[in-house]
């Protein structure tokens, strides 16, 4: 990207043309990194059900990304989780 945005004329233009890349990747990739976090979210219900220790690792860092990209619906999921009030029960549905 840095390549692409190396040609402008001065640093605003730059700064400008780095903003609008971002952007345009961001909402280009907005669905499947929405998916990466669902697919978490179901990593972490499936670990918990088995018995393993790491699954909490993975909600916090699920957590965090979901909050981070602005899907609070997602970070919701995640907080219940975490505090114990989501039932692992359902975790194939999303598979």
């Amino acid at each position: 990207m840095s390549l692409l945005i190396g040609g402008a004329d001065s640093p605003e233009k730059r700064r400008y043309r780095g903003a609008l890349m971002a952007s345009q990747v961001r909402e280009i990739y907005a669905d499947y990194y929405r998916g990466e976090i669902q697919v978490g979210l179901s990593r972490c219900r499936l670990m918990r059900m088995s018995g393993s220790q790491e699954w909490t690792e993975l909600a916090r860092t699920i957590h965090a990304q979901a909050i981070a990209a602005g899907y609070s619906q997602d970070a919701a999921l995640a907080s219940e989780l975490l505090n114990g009030r989501l039932r692992p029960r359902n975790a194939l549905m999303f598979l």
